[in-house]
């Protein structure tokens, strides 16, 4: 009998440790327009799908820390078909984590949880996608450097917004903390009213407008300056261009110099090229951000003649976090742990019949 306790003892602390090894991300809540931990559940399919229609938003709970490089969390962001976002920022400390799933050093506590049970972590900008099927990673990342899908792996699913077919049209916009914010017929407008345009061509569609490199410098200039205010500094614009080499999108922040700009993608799927108006570019140049945006070069860069480039919004903001969570994502705390956190919960009850265990051995000699 001893020896049979004995092996069952074993057994279960090996169980114990050999979970507690392997966890170190735990994703216990993906939930669809539910941020309440009563309220939410696990959403993702047993076969790693999420649907969701156009303008759900997908709030998660869970935690994470590297007890391989003893490295806290740092933030929790999420890729879409490979392109990075930044989440919602809203972490907590977790006392008692790491002793919960026997790590010693209870440092690693400090910022390991991922939203609040009455308020979850948003992936934020899920809700501006269009109709489409995507695939998205949800990641750890922690101090050191490094970083892991969330849950063993379960943070990597197929997400299916509204038909699940990509319409190829801009995704609907959700309520914008814009400082200044134009659409596709407030674009046009400035191009129609330019006070001078130099080799580019416009036309108007369906919820963008089409600019057309005529030459190799094509820009307008606006009648009246756009005047945002020197706080609104971040530029947002939702663009698609296809085609070959280094391309740029300008501000000039005055009809000459200077400028600011962003690389911009040239897959022919729609993108958001974000612009800090207060990094005039060339970096000498004396006249700096004060607000104001006179004109717009749609699209810069050598052999650009004759290709297209599609501009949906343009938007500004007065923080970087505002215009991340426009183009997809945010920027990027009670000390209570919460009770969110299941598969903890599993490996301190594994932890507590391993003690057991124990004790019915002692009864048994």
């Amino acid at each position: 009998m001893k020896k049979i306790l004995a092996i069952v003892i074993v057994a279960v602390l090996a169980l114990a440790l050999c979970i507690g090894a392997s966890a170190q991300t735990s994703l216990d809540r993906v939930s669809v327009n539910h941020n309440v931990l009563a309220e939410m559940g696990t959403d993702i399919t047993e076969e790693g799908t999420l649907t969701i229609a156009k303008g759900d938003k997908v709030y998660i709970l869970g935690w994470a820390l590297n007890r391989e490089t003893a490295s806290n969390l740092k933030e929790v962001v999420y890729t879409i078909d490979g392109k990075e976002y930044k989440c919602a920022d809203n972490y907590r400390d977790r006392p008692g984590l790491a002793n919960a799933i026997g790590e010693s050093n209870t440092d690693l506590d400090t910022h390991a949880g991922i939203g609040q049970d009455d308020n979850a972590f948003e992936l934020t900008g899920i809700d501006k996608l269009g109709d489409g099927t995507y695939d998205v990673e949800i990641l750890a990342k922690y101090e050191d450097g490094s970083s892991e899908i969330m849950g063993n792996g379960k943070g990597a699913f197929t997400l299916v917004v509204g038909t699940g077919v990509n319409s190829g049209e801009p995704a609907q916009s959700s309520e914008s903390k814009a400082a200044l914010s134009l659409n596709a017929d407030d674009i046009y407008a400035l191009f129609e009213s330019n006070s001078g345009a130099n080799t580019v061509t416009a036309e108007k569609k369906d919820g963008y407008v089409s600019f057309t490199a005529e030459g190799e410098d094509p820009f307008f200039g606006f009648a009246e300056p756009l005047n945002p205010g020197v706080e609104a500094k971040y530029a947002v614009v939702k663009y698609r261009y296809e085609g070959e080499g280094e391309r740029t999108l300008d501000l000039y922040l005055k009809i000459a110099e200077p400028h600011a700009r962003a690389a911009i993608e040239t897959d022919g799927e729609w993108h958001y090229a974000i612009i800090d108006c207060s990094v005039p570019y060339p970096e000498n140049a004396d006249t700096l951000w004060d607000g104001t945006v006179a004109r717009l070069d749609p699209l810069s860069g050598n052999g650009i003649t004759g290709t297209t480039i599609d501009i949906a919004s343009i938007e500004f903001y007065t923080s970087e976090a505002d215009a991340q969570a426009a183009a997809g994502g945010s920027s990027t705390q009670p000390s209570n742990p919460g009770t969110a956190d299941a598969s903890v919960i599993a490996i301190a009850a594994v932890a507590c019949i391993a003690l057991a265990g124990v004790v019915i051995a002692k009864k048994v000699r």
